[in-house]
């Protein structure tokens, strides 16, 4: 699992509890590494992605690869109990984002929870330069409270729970670990120790520069 999916994992874990959904996409998840942690035994998998590279790892990893755009997702209404949109938005322009989060709440059935992670506009790796990486990542910098809660009203959906995350401590590994490579051997302690520090930054985010909102459709 890259570095990235660990810290996320941690904290959905968190979120989601015991209780895993048995029908989950995950809207621009790549590989799905993070679907394939996430998923109960037997459950309905679907990884959507434009990436082929990506699907095709996903397809190997017992994933049900679809390449489609999370704007325009090929199933039905209702057909699943979780859709993933973890740090997804701002890869993409504000129109998109609109368009993705309305088809993410229109493919959820009635009791089902949308899982958004997104970083903090004010989102920084220390001793990095961010403009640096928002362009070796393909982003920008994520999107404030305000946006994501506009976002998810205009699709019917309302926040049920938050969680923060990527407190100092894990920010300042992660830059450490694998943008500076620091030290430059032990990969594997290092990646043993960052779950550590994932499992902490999901309990106790010091400093928390992103979150994970869990958000149902409107009732009403």
């Amino acid at each position: 699992m890259r570095p990235g999916s660990v810290l996320r994992f941690a904290v959905l874990g968190r979120s989601v509890g015991t209780d895993r959904p048995r029908r989950i996409l995950d809207v621009g998840g790549y590989d799905g590494t993070l679907l394939a942690s996430f998923r109960a035994p037997l459950a309905r998998a679907i990884v959507v992605d434009i990436d082929a590279a990506g699907l095709s790892l996903a397809q190997r990893g017992g994933l049900l690869p679809t390449c489609a755009s999370g704007a325009a997702l090929p199933f039905p209404d209702g057909a699943f109990d979780a859709v993933l949109l973890m740090d997804v938005l701002n890869a993409l322009s504000p129109s998109l984002q609109d368009d993705v989060v309305r088809e993410a709440a229109r493919v959820l059935c009635r009791d089902g929870r949308l899982y958004l992670s997104n970083v903090d506009p004010t989102f920084r790796l220390p001793f990095c330069d961010m403009a640096q990486l928002w362009k070796l990542w393909r982003a920008r910098p994520g999107e404030s409270w305000v946006r994501l809660a506009q976002l998810l009203d205009a699709a019917g959906l309302d926040v049920v729970s938050q969680r923060s995350f990527y407190g100092y401590l894990a920010r300042l590994t992660y830059a450490c670990f694998f943008h500076h490579n620091l030290p430059s051997r032990g990969h594997r302690l290092k990646l043993a120790a960052w779950r550590r520090v994932a499992g902490f930054d999901a309990r106790w985010p010091m400093g928390a520069q992103a979150r994970l909102l869990v958000a149902q459709r409107r009732t009403d």
